[in-house]
């Protein structure tokens, strides 16, 4: 203030009130010089920071104009672009100042997020310009576990630990190591967690090696604290739901108010856009994030390519990125495909409507990465959602759920923010996978018993209960299978509990994970699978089914807990759906001890499948056809 008492025009006095004081002195440091770079760099983080990133970008975009060859300019305009914008301004930031540290790693990490090539020398041109930066090393380390490089993201992490031993992005990155390789990473996450004890990311990733190791409802708690620290951010809040469906709940009521509070934080629709005019041809678009091997793809390409394209044309936007043999079916399938992984929610919006859809589709609801928040944008005049999430999405964004008729029975739409679609005939249809193994012949004295698939799936009263079961039925032994088998910790709580009921642990085999057709045949040796609970089963037990496996379920109140009793009702076996934990025992009894109705079960299962509506993928892409059709004339 006395400088400016001295001289009232000096910028640079103006200029450092502003870092000080109060940023309206840098509008008048700007006034009076317009070229000041320092000013208008930190303007333009003040006008982010108030939300108004249109602004920043305009002031740093003139500055750039006034003085091109200042990297600090470049780099912010760049870290408030998209990256196919901040791409070129990086580009030239590097290449006028080929040794500063920032526009390289700045530089390095929008060339991941654009999955170009050369993503990786530059992270390593970084590394080599800065070996003794340890975020250098981590960026090396994470562009490797992206590539699948999990021994080299290891080697990196470790070097960036060595160079600080309390870098928590180091820790948290061996914990990320640790679950590609199936095991739980909670010693690295909670050594992280020392260090940034209110730190969301990390409570999440706590959240996540427990939820591996089965336990879901610590699990929950964990994500309920990184939500309550981050209550704005969506990501947080959607672990909390998701993980919903892993607990037993009394009260289905409860999990929808959880939905309804997260989707009144995160996602208020806009208004409905009008209807195109003249649709003849409708133009449906699907969207999702596992438009690849995974069940969202696997049970989405028959639909696909039963399509009447008389009257449908389809559109594949696919938000995941990620590609493999089931994505080019599927891109093979639509009208036209859309990479849109990179695009934020109002680019998205925007790119649906000048596609002119008519009905979009959400296949996703509320697992992780969902783009639920896109969709409130209200970018197409019908709005659905269907197939991976067994819940309302608790938002009022949609015009219909189509669900299972058994999934969610009269009544039970009371528990759906949306309005509910039974599409008759079910939810969806299975194709098995060509080729598949034959069903093999079941020998010896055991009944082997099974349960394949991600132990959170398991809830402890689901493990006490086949414990009981096991221990009136010694001739039965218990096959697990799954990646994270492979943690000790998992297992030896596992036997614990079955030890409790009096059940000998030689009895359990725990198997990890397997290329799929080995799985498949693994799948044929059972003699009865044991679906998972709460969350049933859907993919794999349409598999053990197809395998010839009969598998046994206690049906629930929830969607979640009904989807593998969906399947039996389909194919004809309600006799296998249990109401109650003492009609489970007697039902697994009567199986165990009747090996001739077992062996008929295994060698009528294929055309017992082949012949229902669960195989039927004609018929369901007209049930789906005349749900959409349905919707668009009320629309």
């Amino acid at each position: 203030m006395a400088a400016l008492i001295l001289d009232p025009g000096s910028a640079d006095a103006g200029f450092l009130l502003g870092l000080a004081w109060h940023p309206g002195w840098l509008f008048r440091t700007l006034w009076l010089a317009p070229d000041h770079v320092g000013a208008a760099v930190n303007l333009a983080f003040v006008l982010d920071g108030a939300g108004r990133r249109p602004e920043a970008l305009r002031l740093l975009r003139r500055s750039i104009a006034l003085t091109p060859a200042l990297p600090p300019t470049l780099v912010n305009a760049a870290l408030m672009s998209p990256p196919d914008v901040a791409y070129p301004w990086l580009r030239r930031a590097a290449a006028i100042a080929p040794d500063d540290a920032i526009a390289r790693l700045n530089l390095a990490s929008i060339l991941d997020r654009l999955r170009l090539p050369e993503a990786m020398r530059e992270h390593r041109r970084m590394a080599a310009l800065a070996p003794g930066l340890p975020a250098a090393a981590v960026n090396v380390a994470l562009a490797s576990l992206a590539a699948k490089g999990v021994s080299a993201a290891s080697r990196w992490h470790r070097r960036a630990l060595a160079l600080d031993r309390f870098s928590p992005d180091a820790l948290a990155g061996l914990a990320a190591v640790a679950r590609m390789e199936e095991r739980s990473g909670l010693d690295w996450d909670r050594r992280a967690l020392a260090l940034r004890p209110d730190h969301a990311p990390t409570l999440g990733n706590v959240s996540h090696g427990l939820f591996l190791l089965g336990e879901a409802r610590a699990a929950l708690r964990w994500a309920e604290r990184a939500e309550a620290i981050e209550p704005t951010d969506p990501v947080f809040g959607r672990g909390v739901l998701a993980l919903l469906n892993y607990v037993e709940w009394p009260d289905p009521s409860v999990v929808l108010a959880r939905h309804r509070r997260w989707a009144r934080r995160h996602a208020v629709p806009g208004p409905r856009p009008p209807r195109r005019p003249g649709a003849g041809r409708l133009r449906v678009g699907y969207l999702s994030v596992s438009l690849r091997r995974h069940p969202v793809g696997i049970f989405l390409l028959p639909l696909l390519e039963h399509h009447d394209r008389t009257r449908f044309e389809i559109v594949g936007y696919d938000a995941g990125g990620g590609v493999d043999e089931v994505t080019a079916r599927l891109r093979a399938a639509t009208s036209a495909w859309r990479e849109v992984h990179e695009l934020g929610d109002a680019a998205l919006a925007e790119a649906i409507r000048a596609d002119g859809i008519d009905i979009l589709v959400d296949l996703d609801g509320q697992t992780s990465g969902n783009r639920l928040t896109a969709f409130t944008r209200r970018p197409a005049p019908v709005q659905v959602t269907w197939l991976d999430y067994p819940a309302s999405t608790g938002t009022y964004c949609f015009d219909a759920a189509l669900v299972d008729p058994f999934e969610v029975p009269g009544g039970a739409e009371r528990f759906y923010s949306e309005p509910v679609i039974r599409l008759a005939g079910g939810r969806l249809v299975y194709r098995p996978p060509d080729p598949s193994p034959p069903v093999a012949e079941r020998t010896g004295d055991a009944v082997m018993l099974g349960c394949f698939g991600n132990p959170a799936r398991i809830g402890t009263e689901t493990l006490a209960l086949w414990a009981r079961a096991m221990s009136a039925l010694p001739e039965t032994r218990l096959t697990l299978k799954g990646g994270s088998y492979r943690d000790a910790a998992i297992r030896a709580r596992y036997l614990a509990i079955f030890a409790a009921a009096g059940v000998d642990p030689a009895r359990i085999v725990f198997s990890g994970w397997s290329p799929h057709a080995e799985m498949l045949r693994e799948l044929s040796q059972l003699d009865i699978a044991l679906d998972p609970m709460p969350h049933s089963g859907y993919l794999t037990s349409c598999e053990a089914l197809w395998m010839g496996v009969p598998i046994l379920t206690c049906a629930g109140v929830r969607a979640v807990e009904r989807q593998t009793g969906g399947l039996l009702a389909r194919i004809g076996l309600p006799e296998l759906i249990a109401g109650s934990a003492d009609d489970y025992v007697v039902i697994l009894s009567c199986l165990v001890r009747d090996p001739e109705r077992r062996r008929s079960l295994r060698q009528g299962m294929r055309a017992r499948l082949e012949a229902s509506s669960l195989m039927d993928e004609a018929a369901f892409a007209r049930t789906i056809e005349a749900a959409y059709r349905g919707l668009w004339e009320k629309a």
